[in-house]
């Protein structure tokens, strides 16, 4: 990486960094790419300006350091299988380098039947579910007539490949090394075929194979019932020739297409658009039911930057074009069974899965269009951020606000009950205080005299009161004797 930042160094004199443009400034956003692209292009092609754009770009996406890395299983990709490089989070590592596809032809597997084993005309159905695009990359190289600035750039992506191609290796032998002890138990004698992330090519210098993803989904599998009609027929067996012959019928209605391929939009192409000149894949839909198999379309861009369908690689992906790729990494290790026992044929496979591929332009206004494209999308992901930082820093501030309230409405409930319990208390004090002095003579009436002397006591009352009655009434008469008087 010593390379790439001095490189940037050598550069700053003379080119204009995309970084320094203001992305905060929509108003002037358009007028500063364009002052960026004429200071440019006084020392730089359109290419060599897109190469130098992506340095910036990979200043802030360094390759991984090896002790960060290692070979593990990825629950998210568990209908892929297999081990993927990860970084210490976990997370699938990617990394993008800018590199050049192989001059040569024979390194190229992206044409009409992409990489599909095509045997006496025909393919089978693992041909099928397992086809995809390979090139072969090579790391871009100067030239003695570059200037400096330009020397410097090439340099700058070169050293950055290189780098890429050390941390692979040393990830290889990271891993064999981790399951040293458990080859030797189970091949004491054998040793264990394997494939590598780098690749030294037969002209003698190093590279990286890769691949896309498979293209077609949905693929039959082998032990599929190849026809229905069987379990359809009573009494007497027809002419095998005609049921065979009406099986074809039906099976090839999955390659019909009632449009042709240019009035389609490239995510609705069908089966029965993809180029078939040798017929194999019509010969593989007579014997096989395709009606479900859809075609998948990896992130693949042409120098305009517009998805590019894979029956199309061939005539984008050609032979020298400078391209940016980003790699994810991966490994079948098939040296052992489900019961952890050796298996017949032990073997580990390596691949460079291509994650995203871009042509490089080499136009003036596909350049242009690049540039352009990635100042609006950097001045949108600003205004994504500010918007989302705005409507966190509300959240939190209604959450103060709610968190005020809960306590205001906790100290309020506090204080209700405070006063209910004063009030209680006071009615309490009152209710005790109130005459004191007869409450207490009361009470200690009550509490002195038994229950022989309380009946005693109310039967002399009684008698009291008789006797108190009989001296009434004779006063009454008395008086009524003197009133006749």
């Amino acid at each position: 990486m010593s390379d790439v930042s001095q490189g940037d160094s050598v550069n700053s004199s003379d080119l204009r960094s995309f970084t320094s443009l203001d992305f905060h400034s929509r108003g002037t956003l358009y007028d500063q790419v364009e002052q960026l692209i004429a200071g440019n292009l006084e020392v730089l092609k359109p290419l060599d300006m897109v190469m130098h754009f992506l340095n910036d770009v990979f200043s802030d996406k360094p390759v991984p350091n090896i002790s960060a890395v290692s070979m593990q299983r990825v629950a998210s990709l568990s209908d892929h299988g297999g081990l993927w490089l990860v970084d210490s989070g976990r997370e699938v590592v990617s990394v993008a380098v800018v590199a050049q596809i192989s001059p040569y032809a024979d390194d190229l597997k992206c044409g009409e039947y992409l990489d599909m084993n095509v045997y006496n005309q025909e393919i089978n159905l693992d041909s099928l579910r397992r086809a995809s695009a390979r090139l072969f990359f090579n790391q871009v190289s100067s030239s003695a007539e570059f200037s400096d600035e330009i020397a410097n750039i090439y340099t700058a992506h070169s050293s950055r490949f290189q780098e890429l191609l050390n941390v692979l290796q040393e990830v290889t032998m990271q891993y064999l090394d981790s399951v040293k002890t458990i080859d030797e138990k189970l091949y004491p004698q054998q040793s264990i075929s394997m494939s590598t992330f780098v690749d030294l090519h037969d002209f003698g210098h190093y590279g990286l194979r890769a691949k896309t993803t498979n293209i077609f989904d949905n693929v039959p599998g082998r032990r599929t019932r190849q026809s229905t009609a069987m379990m359809n027929i009573r009494g007497q067996l027809p002419d095998p020739r005609k049921l065979k012959s009406s099986e074809k019928e039906k099976n090839l209605k999955a390659l019909f297409t009632d449009k042709d391929v240019s009035e389609v939009d490239i995510r609705e192409r069908l089966l029965g658009h993809w180029p078939d000149s040798e017929g194999v894949i019509r010969s593989l839909a007579e014997r096989h039911d395709l009606s479900s198999v859809r075609m998948h379309i990896p992130d693949v861009y042409d120098s305009q930057g517009a998805l590019v369908h894979p029956m199309d690689y061939g005539q984008v992906l050609t032979c020298g074009s400078i391209v940016s790729v980003e790699f994810n990494f991966h490994l079948w290790d098939i040296t052992k069974g489900i019961n952890g026992k050796a298996v017949n044929k032990p073997n580990r496979i390596c691949s460079n899965i291509i994650h995203r591929l871009r042509v490089l332009p080499e136009d003036e206004d596909d350049m242009r269009l690049l540039f352009h494209t990635e100042a609006v999308k950097r001045a949108d992901d600003i205004d994504r951020l500010a918007e989302e930082d705005r409507l966190a820093e509300e959240a939190r501030e209604l959450s103060r606000r709610e968190e005020v309230l809960r306590l205001e409405q906790s100290m309020a409930k506090a204080k209700s009950l405070a006063d209910t319990k004063k009030k209680r208390l006071e009615e309490l004090r009152v209710r005790t205080t109130k005459n004191p002095s007869t409450t207490s003579v009361a009470k200690r009436g009550a509490v002195s005299l038994p229950i022989g002397s309380l009946r005693k006591s109310k039967r002399l009352e009684l008698k009291k009161g008789v006797a108190v009655v009989d001296r009434e009434e004779e006063e009454n008469t008395e008086e009524m004797f003197v009133d006749l008087n």
